[in-house]
């Protein structure tokens, strides 16, 4: 029986923080005026703002969740299919995750869909027809939690923990 392909997402799940913010703050403390330019995009257009700050400059140094990390190796030696599915912009997923070499693909927010929530709920369930397992972090991903076959809580908090038991969806890991 084939393993159900597991999809990823990348900010406090594959990695410590938010890469877009992250990004935000290096840019700012960089090139103030540029960032300032920036901000109030963020409100109104967050695919194009993410989009925006990827152009900007490469992606800051983000810290691996290494026991995360090493169970998803092992996955993949398993024969589990990995999909890294991210609200960042796709240049930064990509910067951040190739050099693992774990993922099967990566896919970001693209300057016009800001993939997250249900937006990634939706392209999960149409690229996997057959069902999908879900790792995230965030009250965000509530809606990819619903959607998915079974999940994995990473470094959630104690607020989506107990959304994801409400869902009555098979919880398969947890990491801090």
């Amino acid at each position: 029986m084939a393993l159900t392909p597991l999809a990823v997402d990348l900010d406090g799940t594959l990695i410590h923080g938010d890469v877009s913010a992250a990004a935000f703050w290096a840019l700012a403390r960089a090139r103030p005026l540029s960032a300032m330019g920036l901000g109030p995009r963020a409100l109104w257009a967050r695919a194009g703002f993410k989009r925006d700050l990827a152009m900007a400059g490469g992606p800051p140094a983000m810290a691996f969740r290494t026991a995360f990390v090493a169970w998803l190796a092992e996955q993949r030696g398993q024969g589990r299919s990995l999909h890294l599915i991210t609200g960042a912009d796709q240049r930064f997923a990509e910067a951040i995750a190739a050099p693992l070499g774990l993922f099967d693909s990566i896919e970001g927010s693209d300057g016009v869909v800001n993939l997250v929530g249900a937006a990634k709920a939706a392209r999960l369930r149409a690229r996997f027809a057959d069902g999908f397992s879900y790792a995230g972090d965030s009250i965000k991903d509530v809606p990819v939690f619903a959607a998915a076959r079974s999940i994995v809580l990473v470094g959630a908090s104690a607020r989506v923990v107990r959304a994801a038991e409400r869902l009555g969806v098979a919880i398969d890991g947890r990491f801090k």
